[in-house]
């Protein structure tokens, strides 16, 4: 009996395994049958775009933002079909850990194109205190999601500590765009490259240091807000004149691409007990219908967003939509929001042509923008294909 009773445990071992197996086999054949689907509901131009960064060597990605939203874009694309995605941000992040720690100051700050700033080795990565260095953080962040990557959770807290500690700041406690040449001016990408480095590495550390870093995301998000944001038109302005203290004069269509971008990077993690949760919320739905009642004919944002003479603008298109979908998929905005995202994604994809180039980017920045300077595809710039695949990926 003993002998009958042990051998059909055995069997119902086995069977049970087989069971686990077949479970374990079932399963993955599901998420490759998911990948090839997702993969095949990729427009032909929007994969030629993702070949066409993944084709990149990852040393020519820099560590300014330039680089690093290509970065971060490969890796929303990792569930989506691409996961060598992963090993090739894990190497560019490992090849700037051993080659930018051996350059100079000086060396380091020829590697990108914005304004220089003090270089910032508290780290196991150098980066400066120039805002778009700072964003180097978020490839760093997705990566550190996806696979527990220590140096990158590093990162993200040496920028966070940065941002707070080493940072200069205006008269309105708003981040300087940079160490050197924001004393005349301040712009909203600065509020974004703050705000979310310091959010994102809360919910890195321990709970008191969590706590300073929301409470410092907080308030430059309302700075921002009370700087940038036309009240009465509901519209994003380029910038604010510090000289003269008055607001600028024009509402260029990436200044509200950085608004929305800043928004969504707050409300990812300040839970909705916060006390300002709703003001935040409310402002961002007033954002969005300001954008809705301006979106041109052909569903772009134009270059200066209430101006009906300036041509419809692809990268702050893709900056706005991607994020509006983000917050219905999230549940802040309702489903109907989606009409402008539609509308939205079918500008953006006639403008990437069948082996993935874009035109009608406006390739200036704020202060050519304030200025009525129309720059329209002058040259390719890294950042453009990086806001369209990080929009992509949303949308889709």
């Amino acid at each position: 009996m003993k002998k009958i009773i042990c051998s059909l445990k055995i069997i119902l071992l086995i069977i049970s395994v087989q069971c686990l197996s077949l479970r374990s086999f079932s399963q993955k054949a599901i998420e490759k049958n998911e990948t090839k689907r997702n993969n095949h509901e990729i427009p032909s131009n929007i994969k030629a775009l993702i070949n066409r960064t993944l084709s990149q060597s990852y040393e020519q990605l820099n560590t300014d933002w330039f680089g690093t939203i290509q970065a971060e874009a490969i890796l929303h694309w990792v569930p989506k079909g691409y996961p060598e995605g992963n090993d090739f941000v894990t190497n560019w992040l490992k090849y700037h850990i051993e080659h930018d720690t051996r350059m100079t100051d000086e060396e380091y700050l020829k590697t990108y194109q914005g304004n220089s700033g003090r270089v910032i080795r508290n780290g196991v990565l150098p980066f400066s205190i120039y805002c778009g260095t700072l964003g180097v953080a978020f490839p760093c962040y997705s990566l550190y999601k996806l696979t527990k990557n220590s140096d990158a959770r590093n990162v993200c807290i040496s920028v966070a500590d940065a941002i707070l500690q080493y940072s200069a700041r205006d008269r309105f406690g708003y981040i300087a765009h940079d160490d050197n040449s924001y004393c005349n001016w301040c712009i909203p990408d600065g509020g974004y490259f703050s705000v979310r480095g310091m959010a994102d590495a809360s919910e890195l550390v321990d709970k008191n240091t969590s706590k300073v870093y929301m409470k410092n995301a907080v308030y430059q998000a309302k700075v921002s807000i009370q700087l940038f944001f036309d009240n009465d038109k509901k519209l994003t302005r380029t910038l604010y004149n510090l000289d003269t203290g008055e607001p600028g004069k024009t509402y260029w269509c990436r200044a509200s691409g950085w608004m929305v971008y800043t928004l969504t990077a707050l409300l990812r993690h300040l839970p909705e007990n916060h006390p300002d949760y709703k003001y935040f919320m409310d402002i961002y739905q007033q954002i969005v219908d300001g954008l809705a009642q301006y979106q041109g004919p052909n569903g772009g944002l134009r270059v200066w967003v209430n101006d009906p003479a300036s041509p419809e603008e692809v990268t702050s298109t893709a900056m706005t939509a991607g994020c509006i979908r983000e917050a219905i998929d999230r549940g802040w905005l309702p489903e109907s929001y989606d009409k402008y995202v539609q509308k939205a994604w079918r500008f953006i994809l006639s403008c990437v042509s069948e082996d993935g180039k874009i035109r009608n980017a406006y390739t200036g920045w704020a202060i050519p923008a304030e200025q009525k300077e129309l720059k329209m595809d002058e040259k390719e710039m890294g950042y453009i294909p990086g806001i369209i695949l990080m929009a992509a990926a949303q949308i889709l």
